[in-house]
């Protein structure tokens, strides 16, 4: 078994990158994937996924300039999401 697997969570996590999703549970649509990707064509984005009952899995992009600022902005606003719920 390998090292990472059998450290504690707080020293596995310790020099790993910052988490860049979160999955929530919703009552009504179910799983919902919110993820940040750093490294879009167009600049990074924030994306939410969702797949209601009877529908395919739903889609929503919310795209920030390509600079540093408009990363740190991505990053930011995806910072609580992490901590708690949607």
């Amino acid at each position: 078994m390998s090292e990472r697997v059998t450290s504690t969570t707080k020293e596995a996590d310790a020099g790993q990158p910052p988490n860049f999703c979160k999955l929530f549970v919703h009552p009504k649509l179910g799983q919902i994937l919110v993820l940040l990707d750093e490294g879009a064509e167009q600049g990074p984005e924030v994306r939410l996924y969702c797949r209601p009952s009877g529908v395919s899995v739903c889609t929503a992009t919310f795209p920030y300039p390509d600079t540093p600022e408009g990363l740190q902005e991505a990053q930011g606003d995806l910072r609580p999401l992490m901590r708690g719920r949607p």
